[in-house]
């Protein structure tokens, strides 16, 4: 059975938008994921899942806009 051992340092990155309705909108029409399920839902339900989604971003908010830290690694893994 392949093993592999796993390294790699943490990195902090910045996710920044001017406003709430900005990353919305990125996230609805540019994620993959995000935009899937609110084309899959009802208009009561997306209205829900924007709300939530733009209040969580609501809680990066800053003099920039919204500052959302995002930690990151990048790993190299080597095969035994």
């Amino acid at each position: 059975m392949p093993s592999a051992s796993i390294s790699g340092p943490a990195y902090l990155g910045d996710y920044r938008v001017p406003d709430c309705a900005t990353a919305w909108r990125q996230f609805v029409e540019g994620y993959g994921p995000v935009r899937t399920l609110a084309g899959k839902l009802d208009p009561d339900r997306c209205a829900r899942l924007k709300a939530d989604f733009t209040a969580f971003h609501d809680g990066f908010a800053d003099s920039l806009g919204v500052t959302v830290p995002r930690t990151y690694r990048i790993v190299r893994g080597l095969r035994r």
